[in-house]
Formats: structure tokens, C-alpha cells, sequence
């Protein structure tokens, strides 16, 4: 059996959805599960900014270690779409990145695993 501090740790965040802009709603829809919480795996079905948005996210929120890696290659799911140059993705990831963060904020800061598994090291 599991302890608390494990069971918890497995529980992936649900972020408050009364919370966000009706944008940052719309892909918070694509990258949580019928009962709130954040998918533990890409959603596959999402479409690629949702994708790009799931990795961002569960990057600071995550208790999964496997998420707490820095997201280098979080973009390249947008490359088909918006090109292969970073430059002709700046736009995009900035816009997406808002989004993104307004869903880490929806999120109880308790819950900020990958944010408090960082802090110390990039301050």
C-alpha cells in the first residue's frame, strides 16, 4: 500500500477553471481529464498549442520528476504549423507561454512541484 506522501505525489494538479480567460479555458479543456487534473502523458488527441501548453505546465506543477526537466524541446511540436525557425515561432510561444502561466496561476501554489524543486537552484 501507498503512503499519503506518494498517493499525493501521483495526483497530478487540476487547475481552477472558473479562473481563467475564456482562451486559457478553451486549452485547459484539451489537457485535463474528466475529473480536473492535467494529463500525466501528452495528450495526443490535443491540438499542438495545447501540447506545447501541457508541457509548460507540467513542468512547474508536475510532482512527477520526468516532467521537472527543463522543457528545451516544448516548441518543437509547433514547428509543422508555424515553421521551423525559432523567430517564426517567437509570436506564438510568447502568446502561449501567457496562457500557460495563467493556468499554473489557477493552480493552488502548494501544488507548484516543479516551481519549488527549481527555485532554489536558478536563484
Amino acid at each position: 500500500m501507498r503512503s499519503i506522501t506518494e498517493q499525493l505525489l501521483a495526483t497530478m494538479p487540476a487547475p481552477d477553471m472558473s479562473k481563467l480567460t475564456k482562451g486559457a479555458y478553451m486549452y485547459a479543456s484539451e489537457i485535463t481529464k474528466p475529473d480536473g487534473t492535467l494529463y500525466a502523458s501528452k495528450p495526443g488527441k490535443a491540438s499542438v498549442e495545447a501540447q506545447y501548453i501541457w508541457r509548460m505546465v507540467v513542468y512547474m506543477v508536475s510532482p512527477r520528476q520526468r516532467h521537472q526537466c527543463m522543457p528545451v524541446t516544448a516548441d518543437w511540436c509547433l514547428t509543422g504549423k508555424y515553421g521551423s525557425r525559432y523567430s517564426e515561432r517567437k509570436a506564438v510561444i510568447s502568446a502561449l507561454d501567457t496562457i500557460a502561466d495563467q493556468i499554473v496561476d489557477s493552480i493552488p501554489v502548494q501544488q507548484w512541484h516543479g516551481v519549488r524543486r527549481w527555485s532554489g537552484i536558478l536563484c
